[in-house]
């Protein structure tokens, strides 16, 4: 039986892209969907184009507030309007592969899932990489520790399993997706197709780097609850280094990365030994935000068992960083940030 899937996309003031957006949810070989746009107080064009495009296609309805509410409370307007079964996140400078929809509902039923993002083309300027994100649950649930493995507009969900849990918070200022992953995932599905069906636009206006210190705050905060729901044991200065432990700020001091290394050897223990790889890949980010130390941190990284697995390439990267006395963030870096994080 075709379920009908209910698209729903907050936007206020991107009407030069959202065209471009919208056609990319029309031409779905998945068709039987309903398109649902909240314009968040636009002062532009937007609902003048939002009209136009809903004369020539029903499917599209529109919602409106003069003033803006935020993603979170949007998002949670649409889909209290919405009539699918499933809901689809989607951007307004996005744009979605002809068969992102049919594949994602495949795979979120054949696998059991209650939310499903994918992998995706990310796109910055004139530079071009292909993330693929974690597709199995149980990598997710721990990724979730240190960041949201699933790219918030790629996502396909259940709207039975957002309403059972109370949809979005309002009080996760620009990290409203990291909370609800880390809220569901201990007694929810989530996995990633793993193939790539849509293309993410970075861009200098955007959220996550328009508010890169609320954002942050706020991820700090979800980590630690998120530790508390996993039940793993932790004292206040342990949760303190979790919180921190993606901080976009270089490690200055070699104790700091020696502690990062323990209490991530620490976490490790409490997962199986498969999902390893990704407390390794968290140390070795920890590296990478202390390569300013230069050589000592590499050889303090290399001395960790969580090292011991690591793939020639990367231990030629941080070799390289760390001979360069590459510091985090620098301008030099952000070159490279791409193939570090990728």
């Amino acid at each position: 039986m075709t379920e009908l899937v209910s698209v729903i996309l907050a936007t206020r003031n991107r009407a030069a892209s959202l065209q471009r957006a919208l056609a990319s949810i029309q031409r779905q070989t998945y068709s039987y969907l309903e398109i649902l746009v909240l314009d968040d107080g636009s002062t532009d064009g937007t609902f003048a184009l939002l009209e136009k495009i809903a004369a020539h296609d029903q499917r599209l309805r529109i919602l409106r507030t003069e003033i803006s509410l935020g993603l979170a409370s949007a998002l949670n307007q649409l889909i209290e309007a919405s009539r699918g079964v499933y809901l689809a996140r989607m951007d307004d400078d996005d744009w979605a592969y002809p068969q992102r929809l049919e594949r994602q509902i495949a795979y979120l039923e054949a696998h059991d899932l209650d939310v499903c993002g994918s992998w995706y083309r990310r796109i910055a300027g004139w530079r071009r990489s292909t993330m693929r994100p974690p597709t199995e649950p149980e990598v997710i649930q721990a990724e979730l520790l240190f960041q949201p493995p699933l790219l918030h507009p790629s996502v396909l969900m259940r709207k039975v399993v957002l309403e059972r849990h109370g949809g979005y918070r309002t009080d996760y200022p620009h990290a409203e997706d990291y909370e609800l992953w880390t809220r569901l995932a201990p007694c929810c599905r989530l996995g990633n197709v793993p193939l790539v069906l849509m293309d993410y636009r970075l861009a200098a206006s955007q959220i996550s780097r328009q508010h890169n210190a609320s954002q942050s705050e706020a991820a700090q905060r979800i980590r630690q609850e998120y530790l508390r729901r996993l039940g793993i044991p932790h004292d206040t200065d342990e949760a303190t280094r979790h919180a921190r432990l993606r901080a976009p700020q270089p490690i200055d001091t070699l104790v700091e990365l020696e502690l990062a290394g323990e209490w991530l050897g620490k976490l490790a223990s409490h997962f199986p030994q498969e999902i390893r790889s990704v407390f390794s890949r968290q140390w070795f980010l920890c590296a990478v935000r202390a390569a300013g130390l230069g050589r000592t941190a590499y050889r303090l990284w290399a001395s960790s068992a969580l090292a011991a697995d690591a793939p020639p390439l990367r231990r030629a990267m941080l070799w390289s960083l760390c001979t360069l006395r590459l510091r985090y963030r620098s301008a030099p870096y952000r070159w490279l940030e791409p193939l570090v994080s990728g």
